[in-house]
């Protein structure tokens, strides 16, 4: 019997730090600007985060978000 996978919609910021690093870019967002860097610290801390966290995470606005990333790293 084959295992149905869950597929889980990533949100838009990861989408655009997994697109940064692929291409070795910087993206905006907002009136901020987010280099390969920061892109690869947002996306290590979320993949370390649990599924209700990770909403969280995601819900905040990105200077928080980058704030509890470097402090985390």
């Amino acid at each position: 019997m084959k295992q149905q996978q869950k597929v889980v919609e990533e949100p838009e910021i990861i989408l655009k730090c997994r697109k940064a690093l692929k291409d070795f870019s910087y993206f905006k967002v907002g009136k901020f600007l987010v280099d390969v860097q920061t892109a690869n610290v947002l996306l290590a801390v979320y993949e370390g985060l649990g599924e209700a966290n990770r909403r969280r995470f995601t819900e905040m606005p990105l200077q928080r978000m980058c704030e509890i990333a470097w402090k985390l790293v």
